[in-house]
Formats: C-alpha cells, sequence, structure tokens
C-alpha cells in the first residue's frame, strides 16, 4: 500500500473519513447558547485549542497544528460517535461469533463513525478564527510521514479519563495481546486472499482488512477495557514503547506496518 493511500487509510480509521454536510453553524449555535453539562464537555472538546499551536506568525498551518486539529477531531467524533449510539458497541461485541450479524454491525459501526467524524470536523473547523477546509488538513498530512505521524499524535494527544485506569501491567498485557492477534488473525488473512488469487480487488481486501481490525479491537476491549490508540499513548506517555518485556510485541506490529505499508499487501509478519 503506498504511503499516500496509508495516510488516507489513517484519517479514514483512525478518524472515520471526511465528508462536508451541512449544519456546522446550527451545531455550534445549539451547543454555545443552551448548556447543559453534557453540552459543556462538548463546548470544552471543541473550542479548547490554542491557536498560536495551530498557525505561524503568518498564519500558515503548523505540521503540529494539522495533528493538533485531527486528534481535537479524533476526540469529538468519539464523544458524538457514544452520545448517538450509546449501545451499538456493545451490540457488535456480542455478536462477535456470529459472523453475519457482526459484519452487519461493523457497517453500521463504519458508517455512524463517518457520520459523527463529519460532524466533528465541520465544527472544529468552523470553531477557529482562522477558516481552513479539510482539503488543507488532508494536503499538509501527505506531507507528513507515517511514523512522523504517529510520534506527533502520541506526543500531542492525552488519555481521555475513562483510561486512566490503566497501569503498566494492564497496558503491556494488552499491548502483547493486540500485536499477536493482528499477527495471527493477519496471516490467515493473507493465506485466504492468496487463495482467492486475482478475484479479490484491492477494496474487497481493504474491507476484509478492517472487519479484522474491528474484531481485535472489540476482542481487546473485552479482555481489557481499552484499546490500543489508549494502550500506546499509555506506553509513550510512561516511556515504556522500548520497554524489553514488549519489545517482541513492538516488532511484530511494525513488521506487519512494514508489509501492509510498503508491499501492497495484506497480513501478518509471517512470524508466530
Amino acid at each position: 500500500m503506498s504511503s499516500s493511500k496509508q495516510k488516507l487509510i489513517y484519517t479514514s480509521l483512525t478518524i472515520g473519513g471526511l465528508i462536508i454536510i451541512g449544519g456546522g453553524i446550527y451545531y455550534l449555535y445549539k451547543y454555545f447558547t443552551e448548556i447543559s453539562p453534557e453540552e459543556e464537555e462538548l463546548k470544552k472538546k471543541l473550542i479548547d485549542i490554542n491557536e498560536k499551536e495551530i498557525f505561524d506568525l503568518s498564519n500558515e498551518l503548523k505540521d503540529e497544528g494539522v495533528i493538533k486539529i485531527i486528534i481535537k477531531i479524533n476526540h469529538l467524533s468519539d464523544y458524538l460517535y457514544e452520545k448517538q449510539n450509546p449501545n451499538l458497541d456493545e451490540k457488535r461485541r456480542n455478536v462477535i461469533d456470529k459472523e453475519e450479524e457482526y459484519i452487519k454491525l461493523f457497517a453500521d459501526t463504519l458508517a455512524e463513525k463517518k457520520k459523527a467524524y463529519d460532524e466533528a470536523a465541520e465544527m472544529v473547523l468552523n470553531s477557529l478564527s482562522i477558516k481552513i477546509n479539510f482539503d488543507l488538513i488532508q494536503q499538509k498530512l501527505s506531507l507528513i510521514s507515517p511514523e512522523n505521524m504517529e510520534k506527533l499524535t502520541l506526543e500531542y494527544d492525552e488519555l481521555d479519563e475513562k483510561d486512566k485506569y490503566l497501569n503498566e501491567e494492564i497496558a503491556k498485557n494488552a499491548f502483547i495481546y493486540y500485536a499477536n492477534q493482528m499477527n495471527e488473525q493477519g496471516n490467515k488473512l493473507k493465506e485466504k486472499i492468496e487463495g482467492m488469487g486475482e478475484s479479490i480487488d484491492q477494496n474487497q481486501q481493504l474491507m476484509e482488512f478492517l472487519i479484522i481490525k474491528m474484531k481485535i479491537d472489540d476482542l481487546m476491549y473485552i479482555k481489557y477495557q481499552t484499546s490500543m490508540q489508549s494502550v500506546k499513548l499509555f506506553l509513550y506517555k510512561n516511556n515504556l514503547l522500548n520497554d524489553d518485556s514488549i519489545k517482541e510485541a513492538k516488532e511484530i506490529l511494525e513488521k506487519i506496518e512494514a508489509v501492509n505499508g510498503n508491499n501492497n499487501n495484506i497480513g501478518g509478519s509471517d512470524e508466530s
């Protein structure tokens, strides 16, 4: 998969993609005029951006500014998704062993996350005093390497309150679990795709990968009540990402990312 496609998938998965829709002004008016406790939380998530950290003295968007905007959109998008779909994740996890039902709820989840992200992106961008559009965000993202993008994201992001219970043992175990699941399921998918030959195109491959990734995310949540992003963030903030106890798991994930990013294939690291 090319680096540009990888970045596009990163933004659309991590954050759900973007289709500009109407209603941003309505949302801003609603959330800034009638303030309930929940809306106060949303207001804080929406406007708590230091624009001096986003734009340089010439009002040009900084690299770190792009990442901070994406982080803001991510958190607001998650908030909106959870408020709009309070039971969808639980329903999906409850049918994780029922393939047909799971795939339907997977599709519903993708659609609802996209909807929430659309709203969040428009609201965040409209809240800035210097108006920019998402085309500029994507243009800036295309100039940042995946490695630097992840480094900046971990540097500037913060754990949500719901993840504050994480400790070193849970985070390390969850990280290792995720890496092993990605390797095992990725290799199974790779064998499946190779067996299908040219009858499966790249879009189908990507969809198969997304289903597996969501299943692994769900299995991890069921087991550890957290997400991989939260785990990596915890490990990074506590200087544990280079800890010897997770070195093997980290190498597995790096090999998977290399395979998926450079060889235009989907699969594990070919190591157990």
